[in-house]
């Protein structure tokens, strides 16, 4: 099964990697550039939200990125330790644009919020 695990410093200058190595492996895998594309976006969007959200009010922290294969399903997921958006603790309370966007451009989004971190699950279609 091909996967991949990938830990990072959650700050902007993080953003590049994760997009770079998502999108890598989504063409390993087969993936149509429509995909490959969703992929950059979505994955851009959850981090972005990690990052923004997640350790506002410490230090930055790290996040994490899975990725696996199963089937003809790629599930990447960005998970952090901070403490979240407190704001946007429910689906429905969600605000600005980037958990619709990811919506629209992933097969599947699945949130879990914890005391201490959030984890986004993202699937696409290759």
């Amino acid at each position: 099964m091909a996967s991949l695990d990938l830990l990072v410093e959650a700050d902007a200058s993080s953003l590049t990697v994760l997009r770079t190595v998502a999108v890598a492996f989504a063409r390993s895998l087969g993936a149509d550039e429509d995909s490959v594309e969703a992929v950059a976006v979505a994955v851009n969007e959850a981090a972005s939200n990690s990052i923004l959200h997640g350790y506002r009010e410490t230090e930055p922290g790290t996040l994490r990125m899975a990725a696996s294969l199963a089937g003809n399903t790629l599930a990447i997921t960005l998970s952090d330790d901070g403490v979240g958006d407190q704001a946007g603790t429910r689906e429905g309370d969600e605000v600005g644009r980037g958990f619709p966007l990811m919506r629209a451009l992933a097969g599947g989004v699945d949130v879990s919020r914890g005391q201490r971190g959030t984890r986004v699950r993202l699937t696409f279609p290759v």
